[in-house]
């Protein structure tokens, strides 16, 4: 009999990532194919389908089926944040992500869940890096925690987890869907399981995705559900280093 109480399990990368690429000048599209493939794992890892307009790539557009978009936001006609409020209407779980000259167009961006945006003219190794945190953001989305509840094994998606709190003997994890999972285990096993995944402690009681935090004032956290959480002195440093290198991950 399985009485294993709590997994961990990596999805690898072994199933292609299709990527859309979105901009009106061909030099760009060309530029962005040719270092995406240099970003490649193995050979055939993205499928990358390329458009020279927001019009185009709506007209061709279905919801889950690309795991990253790449979009130019200075296009002619229809610009990039149009183009991402009409994906998003149809998808809300696709990675979008923005190329622009100007960081003006920031914060309109998370009107639409941008993941990020890249500056085209920045330092090569910055932009590299930054195209590198998105790919690596996309593959933690398929990895999962199996948990044992009550003999049935379930299988928990990582990214979903907003946090993980003890009760006694129990965990309980809050969801980004608000379906809670409790199930017996120790707070610092899924602590190491969950190292690598922006996970980290906050007491003795409470384990936080630090991308899933809203913000942090003092020694509170405002997460993504509303809920605070309070950080102990101990724990402060290694909180405000996990959330800020999430914020500079996804501002650039």
């Amino acid at each position: 009999m399985f009485n294993l109480r709590f997994v961990y399990f990596v999805i690898k990368r072994g199933i292609y990532m299709k990527i859309a690429v979105c901009d009106d000048e061909q030099i760009y599209l060309n530029k962005i194919h040719k270092e995406l493939l240099e970003l490649e794992g193995y050979a055939g890892e993205f499928k990358i389908t390329e458009y020279l307009s927001g019009e185009d790539l709506i007209a061709d557009f279905s919801a889950n089926v690309y795991d990253i978009i790449i979009l130019d936001i200075e296009m002619k006609q229809m610009n990039g944040m149009e183009t991402a409020e009409y994906i998003r209407k149809l998808d809300t779980k696709t990675t979008i992500i923005f190329l622009t000259n100007y960081d003006s167009f920031a914060p309109k961006g998370y009107l639409v869940g941008a993941f990020r945006y890249v500056l085209k003219d920045q330092p090569y190794e910055l932009y590299i890096q930054q195209l590198k945190d998105t790919i690596q953001s996309v593959y933690n989305k398929r990895q999962y925690m199996l948990v044992n509840i009550n003999g049935e094994i379930r299988k928990i998606p990582i990214d979903e987890i907003i946090y993980v709190e003890v009760f006694g003997h129990n965990l309980q994890l809050y969801m980004t869907d608000t379906n809670n999972i409790s199930y017996k285990g120790k707070l610092k096993d899924a602590e190491e399981y969950l190292t690598g995944f922006d996970f980290v402690r906050t007491d003795k009681s409470h384990l936080v995705n630090a991308d899933k935090i809203k913000s942090k004032i003092g020694d509170v956290l405002l997460m993504e559900n509303d809920i605070r959480i309070y950080v102990s002195r101990k724990y402060d440093k290694s909180v405000s280093n996990a959330f800020m290198l999430c914020v500079r991950r996804r501002c650039g």
